[in-house]
């Protein structure tokens, strides 16, 4: 009995140390975006369970506009439609905060479909006080995905790079383009060119990593286009949405991976009705995202 219990401990010590490095030198992201706000807590099991399924968890989105109170224009900070301090935050704040104590990355969304750029930008002071105020309340985030969909200039978005860098030193600076506008150098949803921006970023500010938005195709072209217009392998994560055809999507992820080992990850807008099992278990989707990138 006695040396059948020192096998079964040392076989769990070797799945542990197995896990631990095969997650350190795992160079590719899995990643989720969670804006319609579920439980977690299966996820969070899953988690546990196995460390490599997931690397980072986005949460979405942060916009700003103006309350018309008693005739006046009072300013805000909405996360989704909400004040972020709300209390129906709460729940949602702690299982992040839980996955966060797991290893998890937690990233916040700027941006997205609408306004929120130009009107961060129409009164930048009062704004941005808004947002700072707002990332040292949720001080468990890790770093900000700039979502940009609309008209800015590459002066206006430097601005707000340095001074997220400069406030928050630790945090990751993140773009989320169309897979398109770092294949080619041609304008974005943003009204420029990617390569322009990063050209004119101080030496000491860098990009963690592109999250880009390939919704129109995704594959191993798409992928090569990018690296052989000047981006990096492990700088570069493929975006999917759920409608798209996972099963071929699967297949491209693994030529990817097999072609270039650094291959920068992978994420999925979003995680409520992730396939290949939502609404029951969308954590299926990390999980096999992961049998593919880890192989």
């Amino acid at each position: 009995m006695g040396n059948n219990l020192t096998f079964i401990q040392e076989f769990i010590n070797h799945e542990i140390k197995f896990k631990q490095l095969h997650k350190k030198n795992n160079t590719s992201r899995i990643i989720l975006y969670y804006q319609t706000l579920i439980d977690l807590s299966s996820l969070i099991e899953q988690v546990k369970n196995n460390s490599t399924i997931l690397t980072h968890i986005t949460l979405a989105s942060i916009h700003f506009g103006y309350n018309t109170i008693k005739g006046k224009q009072v300013p805000y900070i909405h996360l989704n439609d909400n004040d972020p301090n709300d209390s129906k935050f709460n729940k949602v704040y702690s299982q992040l905060k839980e996955l966060k104590s797991l290893g998890i990355k937690v990233n916040i969304l700027i941006g997205g479909a609408g306004t929120a750029f130009n009107q961060l930008f129409n009164d930048y002071s009062t704004f941005y006080k808004l947002l700072k105020d707002t990332i040292n309340i949720l001080e468990f985030i890790d770093g900000f995905n700039l979502d940009i969909e609309e008209g800015v200039t590459i002066d206006k978005m430097l601005t707000l790079i340095k001074d997220l860098k400069s406030d928050f030193p630790n945090k990751d600076i993140v773009f989320a383009p169309l897979g398109n506008s770092l294949a080619t150098n041609q304008t974005g949803m943003g009204g420029f060119i990617y390569k322009n921006l990063i050209d004119q970023l101080p030496k000491n500010i860098e990009i963690a990593y592109f999250n880009t938005q390939c919704y129109g195709e995704y594959n191993l072209e798409l992928y090569e286009a990018m690296l052989n217009n000047g981006y990096k392998q492990n700088e570069i994560v493929m975006g999917m949405l759920t409608g798209q055809d996972f099963d071929s999507i699967l297949k491209e992820i693994q030529k990817i991976k097999q072609k270039y080992p650094e291959f920068g990850g992978v994420a999925v807008w979003e995680y409520f009705n992730a396939p290949p099992e939502s609404p029951d278990h969308p954590y299926e989707w990390c999980i096999k995202i992961a049998n593919v990138l880890n192989n």
